[in-house]
């Protein structure tokens, strides 16, 4: 009998292959690692036969391996095997079945046996020593049910044939979730949440409307790449609740797929919701959740070590702050990938974003020297791009990292500067993080140290009328253009 959680089927036969050829090549785990640019811990998982590895790490091991495309091939058929086995459309195996070896079902086919497409045997009545031994059952009997079976199985197979949907249509709806995810920080937050709802109506309702498992496993992700959208504006509109619940949506929706870098994107902004109000410990519990999901890229793991950084900061941990805050620096050279992370945008964490991030982690921990260089770095490499690739409230966040670090060091000038950048910024772009970073610059502002200075004279009440001006709620529920579906 198998264990439970052991591999089987093709997954049990690819970790197999790795085994043997690993051996009979001398190398190790390690070795795969560095000739691969993949992480250790997901080799290690291929070869136990833990997960069934991605399309690009299965290349790769053939490749490194030379095994002329049978590890691809195996890892194409243990997916398929997973993604049915989650839709419930393979038979479960006998006793019997699950008894036999894998050698021993390879010599099926000579004893006169059919194995199915999947690599599992028909059910077997009896076996004996390291053979399957056919009983001779009543020929009547298993003729009827035999032919009473296949017409079910049949009638099971046309239905599903007819009910799928074209492969354009799809298809349509992840160019729109890439683009409105490219394009977050360009548009406003509350046209940013209305698309992001509208695809996560289509991905939701098409999802109804099939059952062939690529569709499905392709939807599944695109919903929770809608959810994940959703809560990252509704975060910004500072609406935290529902942002969580998207938030927790997305990460389901990665797990019922077993993808780990939406689960990882979807724990990040449960970090950084839970930081938000002020509760810096669940904070560091999701930001921990995140690191340990299988197959995130450098990108994503640069979003996650900047979010961490600052839960660590919120929590009073310096050390470990410091230590994520020069993780994420550190993550600069994009050797690993996921499909996720590397659409960017809102998906994504760029250098200038990281360095803004970073800004803030600092303050937090008192050191604003740091904290000027790290907003400046981010406005450098933000000046840098084209200016229809600066997002107005990253840019804004980074002014605003800027002008409370400058008052931290004395510099009432220059902090008036890098507000006045701040206070232009358009109120439908005005988000969460950059109205608590001004707040934060008000309450600054009225010690003693400052209240008199005459540089920033008047700013006090310029920033009570421009943080009262908000996106409006209201905005959310206006009709929008309804989505093609074909």
């Amino acid at each position: 009998m198998l264990a439970e959680g052991e591999p089987n089927g093709a997954l049990a036969e690819l970790s197999a292959l790795l085994r043997h050829v690993i051996a009979s090549k001398g190398t190790n785990n390690s070795e795969l690692a560095r000739r691969t640019s993949y992480r250790r811990q997901q080799i290690a998982e291929a070869v136990n036969g833990h997960n069934v590895p991605s399309e690009g790490l299965a290349k790769k091991l053939d490749e490194a391996l030379d095994a002329d495309g049978q590890v691809i091939a195996l890892r194409d058929q243990a997916d398929r095997e997973r993604k049915a086995r989650r839709l419930n459309l393979l038979l479960p195996r006998t006793e019997a079945a699950q008894d036999v070896e894998t050698a021993d079902l390879r010599l099926m086919p000579a004893l006169g046996r059919r194995v199915d497409a999947a690599g599992l045997a028909l059910p077997i009545p009896q076996v004996a020593g390291d053979r399957a031994a056919a009983s001779d059952p009543d020929p009547v009997t298993a003729t009827g049910g035999a032919e009473m079976t296949a017409r079910k199985a049949s009638e099971h197979a046309t239905d599903a044939a007819g009910c799928s949907l074209p492969d354009l249509t799809i298809d349509q709806l992840d160019d729109d979730l890439r683009h409105l995810a490219a394009q977050y920080g360009a548009i406003t937050l509350p046209n940013a949440y209305q698309q992001a709802q509208a695809l996560l109506d289509v991905a939701q309702r098409s999802l109804e409307r099939t059952k062939a498992p690529r569709q499905l496993s392709r939807l599944y992700l695109l919903a929770g790449e809608a959810a994940a959208l959703c809560g990252s504006a509704c975060f910004d509109l500072s609406l935290l609740r529902p942002a969580a619940q998207f938030a927790r949506t997305a990460a389901l929706y990665g797990q019922t797929i077993e993808f780990g870098p939406l689960q990882a994107f979807a724990h990040g902004t449960l970090a950084y919701i839970a930081y938000w109000q002020r509760r810096p410990a669940e904070g560091v519990r999701h930001a921990l959740a995140a690191a340990e999901a299988p197959g995130v890229g450098t990108v994503g793991r640069r979003r996650i070590a900047a979010i961490a950084g600052r839960a660590w900061a919120h929590l009073g941990e310096t050390s470990q702050a410091r230590a994520a805050m020069a993780e994420a620096e550190a993550l600069t050279d994009s050797s690993e990938h996921d499909d996720l992370h590397d659409i960017d945008g809102e998906f994504g964490m760029t250098i200038e974003r990281m360095l803004m991030s970073n800004a803030a982690t600092a303050l937090l921990l008192g050191d604003a020297e740091a904290a000027c260089t790290y907003a400046q770095a981010a406005l450098d490499q933000y000046s840098a791009l084209p200016a229809e690739q600066r997002p107005p409230m990253f840019v804004a966040q980074a002014q605003a990292d800027l002008a409370n670090a400058r008052l931290a060091c004395g510099d009432a000038d220059g902090a008036a500067a890098a507000l006045d950048a701040v206070l232009t910024l358009p109120v439908s772009w005005r988000g969460t993080g950059v109205i608590q970073r001004v707040n934060s610059i008000r309450l600054r502002l009225v010690t003693p140290a400052f209240a008199q200075a005459q540089a920033l004279r008047g700013y006090g009440d310029a920033i009570e009328d421009w943080a009262a001006m908000v996106p409006a709620q209201a905005d959310l529920i206006r009709p929008v253009a309804p989505m093609t579906e074909s």
